[in-house]
């Protein structure tokens, strides 16, 4: 709450960029800086900041999420730290409810698919579906073009797609239900 006030009273006038960038500059140090346990505390400043100061938050994240990768792409050894505690406060982030479930997920899978073509939209239900499909597929041993989503009478395996994800656009219940 100390800092937070502290913050407040930076000069953050249009005029005067030199404050909003400072804190930029240190709230994103995160080399040798910060200590990891305690990575909490900037998620709770930016939220306490969110209040005031919006754009400057979102223009932190964004900055985050830019320098998480450039070291993706640099794939430098020395950086595995700072990438670890950067990921570390994209969680404390989502904790503090400034950053979107979906955003952490297209995150984690751009994380996993080096920011390959397939790590757009992510975190949504179809292309979960998808990803399930394939991967019963496969299990099944089909070619991939060739997915069905009724399960065939003669599986002896009974690998099955759980019918709530047999189709993700689909409601769970009748539109009639809707005023029970």
């Amino acid at each position: 709450d100390k800092v937070l006030k502290m913050v407040r009273k930076l000069p953050w006038s249009e005029d005067s960029q030199q404050a909003p960038g400072w804190v930029k500059k240190y709230l994103l140090d995160l080399n040798m800086h910060a200590n990891y346990e305690n990575l909490y505390l900037v998620a709770s400043l930016l939220s306490g900041l969110a209040k005031y100061r919006d754009s400057f938050v979102i223009d932190v994240i964004d900055s985050l999420f830019e320098n998480i990768q450039s070291t993706i792409e640099r794939n430098d050894f020395r950086e595995m730290p700072l990438r670890v505690r950067q990921v570390k406060l994209v969680g404390e982030l989502y904790n503090y409810r400034l950053v979107d479930s979906g955003i952490v997920f297209d995150a984690l899978y751009q994380f996993i698919g080096f920011s390959g073509p397939t790590a757009f939209r992510a975190g949504h239900a179809i292309t979960a579906h998808r990803i399930l499909e394939r991967s019963l597929a496969a299990h099944k041993g089909q070619q991939l073009g060739s997915i069905t989503e009724e399960a065939e009478e003669s599986e002896a395996g009974g690998m099955q797609m759980p019918p709530i994800l047999a189709d993700p656009r689909h409601s769970l219940e009748a539109p009639w239900d809707y005023f029970r």
